[in-house]
């Protein structure tokens, strides 16, 4: 991998359909968990965490670069990016979640690259 984030897409594969993600910037990663992880105050000031999960999968569906879909007779990755989010939150919920684990899998795959190569 290397101490940069590489261009070439990651590809994963669910359930037999190929898709391909970017790899997230740092600073869309820490755009990502600023967003999914919230601090609530409750009514008698005693604050809470919470996680709001559905920002997380946006941001994840936001990386998927290639798809094996098609709109209007354009390949996936001719779509602009409301798009492609539009496209891939219509996909049934068990495939999306699917989607989403691979994704997820995929990004902490390279943060535990990232922490053998700062280990050494």
């Amino acid at each position: 991998m290397g101490d940069f984030i590489e261009e070439t897409p990651i590809k994963i594969e669910v359930n037999g359909r190929k898709f391909e993600i970017r790899e997230p910037l740092g600073e869309e990663i820490d755009a990502i968990f600023e967003k999914m992880y919230k601090v609530k105050e409750d009514s008698r000031g005693k604050k809470n965490f919470e996680i709001v999960i559905s920002e997380r999968n946006k941001a994840y569906l936001k990386l998927v670069v290639s798809a094996p879909y098609e709109k209007d007779g354009k390949k996936f990755s001719e779509l602009d990016s409301m798009q492609k989010l539009a496209m891939l939150n219509k996909l049934k919920p068990k495939l999306r979640g699917e989607l989403l684990k691979k994704i997820d899998e995929a990004i902490m795959k390279g943060s535990d690259e990232e922490k053998k190569l700062s280990e050494q």
